[in-house]
């Protein structure tokens, strides 16, 4: 498989790993005043990442179904 074929994969990895490295910095560093607030940021996040994984999987799949 190429690697064109893993992005949908690669991509929304990277950023959950990049959200919990800035979550655990920023939670050790600056100890945030509002929990609910830090805690929604990161949940948009992880969100955001799951819903980025679906449109580049459903886009991956309309591309080799266009290609057939």
């Amino acid at each position: 498989m190429r690697f064109r074929n893993k992005k949908h994969i690669v991509i929304p990895i990277a950023i959950v790993v990049y959200t919990i490295v800035i979550a655990i910095y920023a939670r050790i560093k600056y100890t945030p005043e509002n929990q609910t607030t830090y805690l929604m940021v990161i949940g948009v996040n992880l969100l955001l990442a799951v819903l980025l994984y679906f449109i580049l999987k459903k886009r991956e799949n309309f591309r080799d179904n266009s290609k057939n």
